[in-house]
């Protein structure tokens, strides 16, 4: 199976860690590969990283038409959905999302979702040939483990916000608390502020859920990041 990776530095470097010596071809960008359908499966990270220039439209024009072929994207602000919405022709490939966020590609299982459960036998197919586990998860925005820790961590900017407990503080309560490996600040720090962002804005355009709407104090770091 011809496996084609692309993605930045750092989930590259997760990528490598996963699988050891299997045989994949990484690279930045679809530009750097001359033919595409010479892969039996593709994982593109590059629309789930925080500042992306990439649409859902052009990421569906580029990988559509490969007749056959798996995808996976990362697409963890987004929903498959939004792919079939912005392509009006059929899909000749199988279009599946993982999380691909940081700190959670070297992971034992990754949250997968499909548009259909006809994706589903050759997405599976290819993850077990490469020897990746996974969790089929549905189609919205957000995901699961991304959902509950960038909730968390907003509830834990609006506590701040409010002067009730330090940065430190919270922390701690949280791991103590839940048995989490991490605090809500140090998830921060991993992820990074623009991922958090885009994820928890998506997450309340997509539902209007207060849980999700952005402490202002968060969104102020956001913005402090940019400069």
């Amino acid at each position: 199976m011809n496996v084609a990776f692309i993605g930045n530095k750092q989930a590259t470097d997760e990528m490598k860690e996963k699988l050891g010596n299997r045989p994949v071809l990484y690279v930045n960008s679809d530009e750097d590969i001359t033919d595409l359908s010479q892969f039996d499966l593709i994982l593109d990270t590059r629309m789930s990283m925080p500042y992306s220039h990439y649409s859902p439209w052009e990421i569906a024009s580029l990988y559509a038409p490969l007749q056959g072929k798996v995808v996976l994207l990362g697409m963890v602000h987004h929903q498959l959905a939004k792919l079939k919405y912005y392509h009006n022709e059929p899909f000749a490939c199988h279009f599946a999302a993982f999380n691909s966020l940081p700190t959670f590609i070297n992971r034992p299982l990754w949250e997968v979702s499909v548009l259909s459960d006809a994706d589903l036998p050759p997405v599976d197919a290819a993850l077990t040939q490469l020897g990746i586990g996974y969790r089929r998860v549905n189609d919205r925005v957000g995901m699961v483990m991304p959902r509950i820790i960038c909730m968390i961590i907003n509830e834990a900017f609006y506590t701040l916000q409010e002067g009730t407990a330090s940065v430190e503080d919270i922390n701690l309560s949280m791991k103590l608390g839940t048995g989490y490996p991490y605090g809500p600040f140090e998830w921060l720090e991993k992820l990074g502020v623009g991922y958090v962002y885009n994820i928890l804005n998506e997450l309340y355009l997509d539902t209007r859920d207060e849980r999700y709407k952005i402490c202002p104090l968060l969104k102020t770091q956001y913005m402090l990041a940019q400069s």
